[in-house]
């Protein structure tokens, strides 16, 4: 079964890749982030990322 999850880094710069302006639930609200999406493979008791 596939596990799709999703995580914002909060930065305070512009100079990183994919960094805009949206909303970030670690922070509360809309700001400087980065959003990163990872895809894993769970199958009984081991999880398998993908790349």
């Amino acid at each position: 079964m596939p596990v799709v999850d999703d995580t914002c880094l909060t930065k305070f710069g512009s100079r990183s890749v994919g960094v805009g302006r949206q909303y970030s639930g670690q922070a509360g609200k809309i700001t400087n982030c980065q959003c990163l999406v990872s895809v894993t493979l769970a199958r009984n008791e081991i999880p398998s990322p993908c790349a």
